[in-house]
């Protein structure tokens, strides 16, 4: 499992162009410089990552952004047009979806979990959410059950933004 001072994995996802076409994009370059926030739904459009964690970092873009973080993404084992859904039935355009269609980058963050009976193995990611800086990771916050969110929502990261010394509230 990925730990404060790796390096963010470099794996070639598939996300959607500006002209809504697939295209293949590497996440070291979308979470390789600056300061980013990744957190991972299991189940886009579930009660708890629809209701609970993607409105979360929603709701506190802009603190997040005053306070220094140059990217919030969100990353689930599902499709790109999913993950465009997801973001539009939301209004998230401050969040950027991160497509991981194979499983390749939970894989990568040693994050990938099999799903319940009939969703397939590897088929999600856990809950989690990862600060970075420059593409090290600085905070990992890892649930530690299924349907559990504590560590890994908006407020929580902005609690634990409070002992790095980059972090300046808005």
């Amino acid at each position: 499992m990925i730990q404060v001072g790796d390096q963010i994995p470099d794996v070639e996802v598939t996300m959607l162009g500006p002209d809504g076409s697939p295209m293949g994009v590497r996440t070291g370059s979308l979470l390789g410089s600056g300061r980013n926030i990744l957190f991972a739904t299991p189940v886009p459009f579930s009660r708890g990552c629809s209701n609970v964690h993607l409105p979360g970092y929603v709701e506190n873009a802009q603190k997040l952004a005053g306070g220094g973080v140059s990217r919030i993404a969100c990353t689930a084992v599902r499709d790109p047009w999913v993950m465009e859904a997801f973001n539009k039935a939301h209004g998230s355009p401050e969040v950027m979806m991160i497509p991981d269609g194979e499983g390749d980058f939970a894989r990568a963050l040693g994050m990938d979990l099999a799903g319940p009976p009939g969703f397939g193995v590897g088929s999600m990611c856990q809950r989690y959410a990862l600060v970075t800086e420059d593409g090290t990771v600085t905070v990992v916050s890892v649930e530690d059950e299924p349907g559990i969110m504590q560590s890994s929502v908006c407020e929580a990261v902005i609690d634990r933004l409070q002992d790095t010394s980059w972090w300046k509230p808005i």
